[in-house]
């Protein structure tokens, strides 16, 4: 008769030390990268939310160029921060 298994090892093997590490690389990796994301979403939402508040202001100085340009620079980090 078997014996039944009592421990995690026997029923499912451990990965190896070097698989560890692929898996620590790729999980820090994508970490990176959801940080950045999801710090550069924050900043494009404060930019569209501060072009919708200060509409009045951002026309009456005409000051449309600079906001799309502040949009364009926010918009590019974004996407370079999505890997």
């Amino acid at each position: 008769m078997k014996k039944p298994h009592t421990k995690a090892e026997d029923i499912v093997p451990l990965p190896r030390h070097s698989e560890n590490f692929k898996v620590n690389r790729m999980i820090s990796y994508i970490e990176k990268h959801w940080n950045d994301t999801f710090t550069e979403g924050g900043n494009l939402n404060s930019v569209v939310e501060e072009s919708f508040t200060n509409f009045a202001t951002t026309k009456a100085y005409n000051l449309e160029s600079y906001v799309g340009q502040k949009h364009e620079v926010v918009n590019i980090r974004r996407r370079d921060s999505e890997g």
